[in-house]
């Protein structure tokens, strides 16, 4: 794991454009060096079967409780679901 130095909340962006959807310091570990990688936190709680889903669909995805945490809270838990190279 690497602790990432200098990471801050986006402000409201006035007068930028095109607005900013991740912060510089993570653009590439979230983006990807092309900038088409993407991930979505998702809480389990709200997509019943969500283990399952991921099965099926193919995406790798990683429940963020460990240990027993993850087995006895993981259906209710938040998910970090990689979706792949995004299409434009």
């Amino acid at each position: 794991m690497t602790l990432l130095e200098g990471v801050a909340p986006l402000d409201a962006q006035f007068g930028q454009w095109p607005r900013k959807s991740v912060p510089d310091v993570l653009h590439e570990h979230v983006l990807g060096a092309d900038g088409l990688q993407g991930y979505a936190l998702v809480d389990a709680a709200l997509l019943p079967d969500l283990e399952v889903r991921l099965a099926r669909s193919g995406l790798p995805g990683s429940c963020l409780f460990d240990g027993a945490a993850s087995g006895q809270l993981g259906a209710v838990a938040p998910w970090l679901v990689s979706l792949g190279k995004m299409m434009n």
